[in-house]
């Protein structure tokens, strides 16, 4: 299959598959330093892996950004690209990292699914979680997890066990009262936004929500992607 940058986008050269492994395949496969690499050859019905031009370009364009936008038009393989990114991250870490997803519910099982065809983790059924409920975001499952799949619903649920809204919070510029998000008293810290060894457990938070008009409308807790 082929596919053209929208109108307006950089470059006129349809985006192919790779006819010969690039130098980015390589390494995502076979690893760098001593550090395997988690990027699969196969996916789980056999077929070879071949990434397209335009998910290599948008890899090695967000490995060099604190964070990155990937704004791929429908079909063009956005779930399939994170994933391409994630091993990429794993290799530049020096492996051993994790990732942390919030997307649709109805979208869960196919970001579960592409998991399972582009990472070569051990041990799949334990590695790669999806959960929409927050009790099931264990301290045993978020520790031994590389990827965990879940909803924006289910993490603000995580956050709500460890804070509360409380309405008269603080004092604004002309002395007014606003309301803002404090930690439960005696409540500890979900383990989900736990840090591991003194740094943020996530090496990567992505975020696909098809409708950010949604974000501002609803009343959910906004995380700083610091806590992750």
């Amino acid at each position: 299959m082929q596919t053209t940058p929208p109108s307006g986008a950089a470059g006129s050269k349809f985006s192919t598959q790779e006819a010969k492994k690039s130098l980015l395949t390589k390494r995502l496969q076979n690893g760098v330093n001593g550090v395997r690499g988690i990027m699969s050859r196969l996916d789980q019905n056999n077929e070879e892996l071949r990434p397209y031009s335009h998910q290599v370009e948008a890899v090695e364009f967000a490995m060099l950004k604190p964070w990155a936008l990937l704004a791929h038009d429908a079909g063009l393989g956005k779930t399939a690209t994170t994933f391409q990114l994630f091993c990429a991250i794993w290799l530049l870490k020096g492996g051993d990292v994790q990732i942390i997803i919030t997307a649709p519910k109805a979208t869960l099982n196919q970001w579960e699914s592409t998991a399972h065809d582009w990472l070569d983790l051990p041990d799949k059924r334990t590695t790669i979680f999806t959960t929409t409920c927050s009790s099931k975001l264990t301290q045993s499952v978020i520790e031994n997890s590389k990827v965990i799949i879940t909803t924006r619903h289910c993490i603000a649920n995580c956050f709500k066990e460890s804070f509360q809204w409380v309405k008269d919070l603080k004092k604004n510029a002309t002395n007014q009262s606003v309301g803002g998000w404090d930690r439960k008293p005696n409540s500890p810290l979900h383990p989900i936004f736990r840090k591991k060894d003194g740094r943020p457990r996530f090496a990567m938070l992505a975020i696909d929500e098809g409708a950010p008009g949604r974000l501002k409308r609803d009343p959910w807790p906004c995380l700083p992607a610091t806590t992750f």
